[in-house]
């Protein structure tokens, strides 16, 4: 039978799916349960379904305001299925939430599973959150069964109405995130490459910037004219290096044109 997407069926698929595999299950964090309580309820006020907000807000933005100290940290995401059964298949399928899932560097994990409207429509989102703290202790303080489910009451006729026509399968996934180790980076799943061509723009933007700074400064001391160097040369310097050097000798602008052009023929 299909179970409706709840906290918990979402915890006991995901568990489920790691023995399968002869993993340890993941226990809940009370702290990565508020950590996707806060995720969930960004992308239903702010009109998103992604990692990153609009606003440029990561998900390594909630870790940090709920207090969790992550050595690795990861996240997944889903959005309008209609069964747990359905979600979990589909990030199984997906190789890189299934690398979330089925990661062995994963100590612990939080849920969120909230109803809302995105774009004015009524939307079902799913939050999976992934860690393992800096100094993980199993069994400590911060840990729970199973949180409370946070599901509000809906109209159930709303509901069949809105579970009749559901989103195409690519629309329903994000792409799987995961957080580096120690926080140093992270790295981005995204079947559209969309993070790649994000790090080529950055990359190439951050060496103009420097090319400009560079020729700015290296412009600047050329034009500075150093006359009581022994080694310097009109004959090696611009035209306008040349009329800024007589025009500091107190020389007109026609005058100083015209002693250039008769450098110039002195020089042929």
């Amino acid at each position: 039978m299909a179970s409706p997407i709840t906290e918990r069926s979402v915890l006991e698929l995901l568990n489920q799916a790691r023995v399968e595999k002869g993993l340890a299950p993941l226990e809940a964090n009370n702290k990565l349960f508020q950590v996707a309580s806060d995720k969930a309820d960004d992308m239903l006020k702010n009109n998103y379904f992604a990692h990153t907000s609009p606003k440029g807000i990561t998900p390594w933005v909630w870790f940090d305001k709920e207090g969790y100290n992550y050595k690795f940290a990861g996240e997944n995401l889903a959005i309008n299925f209609s069964s747990a059964e359905d979600q979990q298949k589909a990030w199984m399928e997906s190789e890189t939430h299934r690398k979330n899932i089925l990661d062995t560097n994963y100590q612990e994990v939080g849920l969120a599973v909230k109803k809302g409207f995105i774009n004015g429509k009524l939307a079902t989102v799913t939050v999976q959150e992934f860690g393992t703290q800096t100094a993980y202790a199993g069994n400590g303080a911060g840990k729970s069964v199973i949180a409370k489910n946070s599901l509000p009451e809906v109209q159930m006729n709303l509901l069949q109405n809105f579970n009749g026509k559901l989103l195409d399968a690519g629309e329903k996934l994000s792409g799987s995130i995961m957080g580096a180790q120690n926080k140093t980076k992270f790295m981005e799943y995204l079947g559209d490459g969309s993070a790649t061509v994000i790090l080529v723009i950055i990359l190439l933007n951050s060496l103009i910037l420097l090319w400009i700074i560079l020729d700015s400064f290296f412009g600047a001391k050329k034009k500075e004219l150093d006359i009581s160097n022994p080694s310097f040369n009109l004959y090696t310097i611009s035209r306008e290096e040349y009329l800024e050097f007589l025009k500091r000798l107190s020389i007109s602008s026609e005058d100083s044109k015209t002693i250039y052009l008769e450098q110039m023929k002195l020089r042929r």
